[in-house]
Parts: structure tokens; sequence; C-alpha cells
């Protein structure tokens, strides 16, 4: 897949999100410039974007 049918699926896939919590965190994520909230890994996580 290229880079920018990765873009296009995951755009679809947000779009499609019926879930609150999804994305909220995803809105607390893309709003990065703002320093309240702080995006945390955990471990799992950390080692999937290694």
């Amino acid at each position: 897949m290229s880079t920018a049918e990765l873009k296009i699926e995951l755009i679809a896939r947000i779009a499609n999100t019926k879930e609150a919590h999804v994305i909220e965190e995803l809105r607390k994520f893309l709003d990065f410039e703002l320093e309240k909230n702080v995006y945390e890994l955990n471990s799992l996580q950390q080692q999937r974007i290694c």
C-alpha cells in the first residue's frame, strides 16, 4: 500500500468512527499544541511504534 492509500484509508476509518471515546482521544492527540493534555503511550504502544 502506498502512503497516499494509507492516508485515504485512515481518513475513511476516522470518518466512519461512531465511538465517542475514540474521537475524543484523536482530538486530544491532534491538539498537540495545547499543553493541557499529555498523551502518554503504554509499553505495548511504544513497542508497536519503535
